[in-house]
């Protein structure tokens, strides 16, 4: 007596094989373009926590300041009974220099403007009381603004020798 076995046939299996192929392969497509995007995404991420750090620093350092005084490529913060914070620029960024720490916000420059009451200021060791960064961010123009507040008690005292 004879008992037949129940398989599959050749035919039968290579088309599960096929099928199996087809659903790995479109599963790793969408694995390696959530993968890219993932990472785009947290690129994005990053330079926009620089920039918003660099404006909280500035706009901090630029308030709490008893006097801020233009120089080449950046300006001085002097602060009553602290140490003085240094700014400077280049093509490659823009740096903060206070006390041995050093912050490096590496960003695209276009142009910086510095004001006392209103007007700008060109020359080195002039008193500042307005910074304008203007900066070429993902494509757009963006600027960072920071001005020192000031009453006329503050302006007496910084224009009396």
């Amino acid at each position: 007596m004879k008992t037949k076995l129940s398989a599959f046939t050749l035919l039968e299996t290579s088309v599960v094989m096929i099928i199996t192929g087809l659903v790995i392969s479109l599963a790793w497509m969408v694995y390696e373009r959530v993968g890219q995007e993932s990472g785009n995404y947290r690129d994005r991420v990053n330079r926009d926590l620089v920039v918003s750090d660099a404006q909280a620093l500035l706009v901090r350092d630029i308030a709490q300041a008893h006097t801020v005084i233009q120089r080449n490529q950046g300006w001085l913060i002097q602060r009553l009974g602290q140490a003085s914070i240094g700014w400077s620029y280049d093509d490659g960024g823009i740096y903060r220099q206070q006390a041995g720490r050093s912050d490096t916000f590496f960003l695209n420059l276009l142009d910086v403007e510095t004001f006392w009451q209103g007007k700008p200021i060109l020359l080195p060791g002039q008193m500042v009381d307005e910074v304008r960064l203007q900066l070429l961010f993902a494509g757009q123009s963006l600027t960072l603004a920071a001005r020192k507040a000031s009453g006329a008690k503050t302006r007496l005292a910084e224009e009396q020798p």
